[in-house]
């Protein structure tokens, strides 16, 4: 019972180590890039679904509006066509289709000009709407309550058809002026059977291309591949038209479209008549196969000072790296890439890593990988005079070179205040004591180990503060402190006094703030003059304040 009890006393005092908790914060960064990833493409896909289903409206409705005798020859932009679309008939009393506008009068949308988005713009050649990555377009359509009332006008539209207005008819109706007769042939027999084939009736939506290799992920030694289009839609009613990774439009001609990774491929049916709807536009995406094999890089925070990065500092002895090292992280989809490699030369099938860090400008290749674990040194040296440093790392295995990663990561330095100078008077060295001239000590606590080596004191003499710019002094009459100087300084002008960082280092540093000594006017120093006299006949001394 003794045992038991010492062995859970033992377990309750264990805690994770810190390479157990930079493992999970680097595992935990991976999975939320991976979600984010995830949502951002599911919102990118749904926009790009709306307005592909939007784009393939407004052409149905543009062969409607075309069918019932309206007219866009010479339009060139979608707004004019929407336009268009928007308004009614002025003869509206002979029409016997749709007299009307053909989409909502709350239409509106919103367009881009930047190259690399998709964008529905018109194609005047081909008078429907089709989607481009550069050129003005529209990237989204909504109903705007607003233009609701708005009146966008009418306009004689030509159909082929008119309701009759001379005559009683439907239709108006010319009679045929000269009546002939028909006399049927001798052989005609009205009896004999007759055979009439099924005609199919033409018009209605139509379907989408079938692809015949569906998007996703494919092995790289899959590339390139040979995609085909099929059209499910009866013979002569439609020509499928598709475009390659936002390019221009092309009508196929049944032959295989040649797919590289990253490839994407948009479709749609287009009606050969008005009397087809053009489908729905289906898009595939073509990816390859992510490497089975990532490397990510942590540190404990985004940002060290000068000290614990190693840096020198006065009244220490030696360099204290106080700053705890990154880590580099292998991560594989199987534990075989991560296994000690088998040096022997007896065939074995052993596999390993092979990881090289770039820190800065310094390579270094010799990193020694614990189950996918190394550690990242980085002292002050490595930032030279910049603020920031680069941290890059890639990894391969041995076995299979095409199994390979890279990562980036950037750390910081974190200006650290210096302390405030302390300005004093000494005595001089030769005794001596000369009115209006004092020696002057600019003292520092270098004790507190909180000065770098090599920071330096600058002062002024005429009462202005030395200054400060990105660590650097700005004042015109800056001197810079060797040592206690001898001064004729005037009564009331101060001396002033900041601690800057090191040479070329100087913006890693927030300046100290200021410290100053001044000597009053004459006239408002306070004194007492004692003046003793004994008077005739005795008596006490008499004090006098002037």
């Amino acid at each position: 019972m003794q045992l038991n009890l010492q062995t859970r006393r033992q377990t309750s005092q264990r805690a994770f180590s810190l390479m157990e908790m930079l493992f999970a914060v680097a595992l935990l960064s991976l999975i939320t890039s991976a979600a984010f990833v995830v949502v951002s493409g599911l919102r990118e896909s749904t926009l790009r679904q709306n307005l592909s289903r939007d784009v393939a409206t407004l052409n149905n409705a543009v062969r409607v509006y075309e069918a019932n005798g309206g007219n866009l020859e010479g339009v060139k932009e979608f707004d004019e066509v929407l336009g268009q679309l928007k308004k009614t008939s002025s003869n509206a009393e002979s029409i016997a289709g749709i007299r009307g506008s053909f989409v909502d009068s709350r239409l509106d949308w919103e367009t881009v000009s930047t190259d690399g988005i998709r964008r529905a713009v018109w194609e005047p050649s081909e008078r429907r709407f089709v989607f481009k990555n550069s050129g003005k377009g529209v990237t989204k359509f909504h109903l705007n309550d607003k233009l609701g009332g708005v009146n966008y006008g009418s306009e004689e539209r030509n159909v082929a058809f008119k309701l009759a207005t001379s005559d009683g008819w439907v239709w108006d109706y010319l009679s045929n002026p000269k009546e002939t007769e028909i006399e049927a042939p001798e052989d005609f027999d009205l009896d004999a059977g007759m055979e009439f084939s099924a005609v199919p009736l033409e018009g209605g939506p139509l379907q989408p291309p079938v692809f015949s290799m569906s998007g996703g992920e494919y092995a790289k030694t899959d590339f390139n591949l040979q995609v085909y289009l099929t059209n499910p839609n009866p013979s002569g009613s439609s020509t499928i038209r598709y475009t390659v990774s936002g390019g221009s439009w092309q009508i196929y001609d049944g032959t295989a479209i040649d797919v590289s990774p990253d490839t994407s491929i948009e479709a749609y049916s287009s009606g050969n008549s008005p009397m087809w709807q053009d489908s729905a536009q289906v898009f595939e995406v073509y990816r390859e196969v992510s490497d089975n094999m990532d490397v990510a890089i942590a540190f404990s925070k985004p940002a060290y000072t000068f000290k614990e990065l190693g840096g020198s500092m006065v009244g220490v002895t030696g360099t204290s790296h106080l700053a705890p090292p990154g880590v580099l992280q292998v991560f594989t989809d199987s534990q075989i890439a991560l296994a000690p490699q088998d040096d022997d030369d007896d065939g074995g099938s052993g596999s390993s890593i092979v990881a090289v860090a770039y820190i800065g400008g310094r390579e270094v290749n010799d990193l020694n990988l614990v189950n996918g674990q190394a550690i990242l040194e980085v002292t002050e040296a490595d930032f030279g005079t910049e603020s920031s440093l680069w941290i890059g790392a890639k990894a391969a295995s041995t076995i299979d070179p095409t199994v390979a990663a890279k990562a980036e990561h950037v750390i910081h330095v974190a200006p650290e205040t210096l302390i405030t100078p302390e300005v004093v008077e000494r005595e001089r060295p030769d005794g001596q004591q000369v009115y209006g001239e004092h020696f002057v000590e600019i003292v520092l606590d270098t004790a507190s180990g909180q000065i770098p080596a090599g920071a330096e004191i600058y002062y002024t003499t005429d009462g202005t503060d030395p200054g400060d710019v990105s660590g650097a002094p700005t004042a015109a009459g800056i001197k810079t402190y060797t040592g206690p100087f001898l001064v004729a300084q005037p009564e009331g002008v101060p001396i002033r006094a900041r601690v800057y960082g090191p040479d070329g280092k100087k913006q890693w540093f927030q300046t100290s703030s200021g410290g100053e000594i001044v000597w009053p006017l004459l006239n408002e120093v306070e004194f007492t003059v004692e003046v003793s006299e004994t008077p005739p006949g005795g008596g006490e001394s008499q004090s006098s304040n002037p």
